[in-house]
């Protein structure tokens, strides 16, 4: 996105007061709350300085688009840094851990994986879709039939949230298709 390596410390403390605190540590939510402010005031300002100077970096880049026609708005500019600030510093790390954890305790999957690497966009899907953290429970279901190269997902079939072991496996074992 272009922002300072050096305030990357911060960024995680913003992080973590976000999304990681417990009730005993923030039972007012008042260290979340200072957190949201910060990345917002922080985030208002990047694009400012983006407005005044361009630069050859993500947000100067962004700001070159359009939504129907129109330059994008300050408002949109701002959910997008959010968005990307907290999938690069939570989101992210967080798929990526449970990718090393899945493949450590599943040797002959990665073993396929390294055989044949033509599996791993398939891997990639199966792993964001069986140790899915963001939107568990019926917000993962199908809204239209859907081919896939494996299977055909049913209109309204639960495809999330570890189901892995309700459902036939391929011969690759990588991947998993929910009943229906």
């Amino acid at each position: 996105m272009g922002l300072p390596e050096q305030d990357l410390n911060m960024f995680l403390d913003w992080v973590h007061d976000m999304l990681h605190l417990s009730y005993e540590q923030d039972p007012d939510r008042g260290r979340q709350l200072a957190a949201i402010n910060a990345v917002s005031a922080y985030f208002a300002e990047q694009i400012a300085m983006r407005r005044e100077t361009p630069r050859g970096d993500l947000l100067s880049h962004a700001m070159t688009w359009t939504v129907d026609g129109a330059p994008v708005s300050d408002a949109d500019l701002h959910a997008f840094c959010v968005l990307m600030f907290q999938a690069g510093l939570d989101t992210v790390p967080i798929s990526v851990g449970w990718a090393l954890y899945h493949f450590a305790t599943h040797p002959g999957q990665r073993a396929d994986i390294v055989a044949d690497p033509s599996l791993i966009p398939t891997a990639v899907e199966e792993v964001l879709r069986v140790y899915s953290f963001v939107v568990p429970g019926r917000a993962r279901s199908a809204a239209c039939r859907s081919p896939t190269p494996w299977c055909t997902v049913a209109v309204q079939a639960f495809v999330g949230f570890r189901d892995e072991l309700s459902a036939p496996r391929p011969p690759s074992g990588t991947v998993t298709c929910p009943p229906g």
